[in-house]
């Protein structure tokens, strides 16, 4: 069920059609074109972000995180369809994965400092996709712990009031 969800959620997003769907899920097309039907019905937010930023991008020729840094998208008027098409996806998926790493990298180097004022120090830091760790002196590591914590939910709170939910 998680694999079907996720096939969904994120192939219609960046705009798997009904047949890649039906391929990838081992289901007929007309089932597929269901599916579809069925997402952009209940989620119309994600249709009208899509071609937002899809528009955008055409527009001025990039897309912003909402820390205002900028990704340049030279092929999303490409002849070529599949050259184009994967412009369009990161014209979709920039502006969040992009305003996500911002905001980790963000907290890092405010969790840095606040534990260097404290005479403290991070043996590292690390990010990835979705999850972000901090490993620190296990003296440091419940104080370290709970101001990752409010950063995350400080995170969440931001996604939830964002326009696009």
């Amino acid at each position: 069920m998680r694999r079907i969800a996720k096939a969904i959620n994120f192939g219609i997003i960046y705009g798997m059609g009904p047949q890649t769907l039906s391929e990838q899920l081992g289901i007929g097309l007309s089932m597929a074109k269901d599916y579809i039907a069925a997402y952009y019905s209940r989620y119309q937010g994600v249709a009208r972000y899509r071609d937002a930023a899809i528009a955008a991008a055409r527009e001025k020729g990039y897309v912003t995180t909402l820390f205002q840094r900028r990704r340049y998208l030279p092929d999303i008027e490409h002849k070529n369809r599949m050259i184009r098409a994967e412009s369009e996806r990161m014209a979709i998926n920039t502006p969040i994965q992009g305003t996500a790493a911002d905001l980790i990298k963000k907290a890092m180097i405010r969790i840095h400092e606040r534990l260097g004022r404290k005479n403290s120090s991070p043996d590292c830091f690390s990010r990835s996709t979705t999850n972000f760790f901090s490993r620190f002196w296990k003296r440091n590591f419940l104080k370290s712990a709970r101001l990752s914590k409010r950063k995350w939910k400080a995170f969440t709170a931001w996604m939830c009031l964002s326009k696009w939910t």
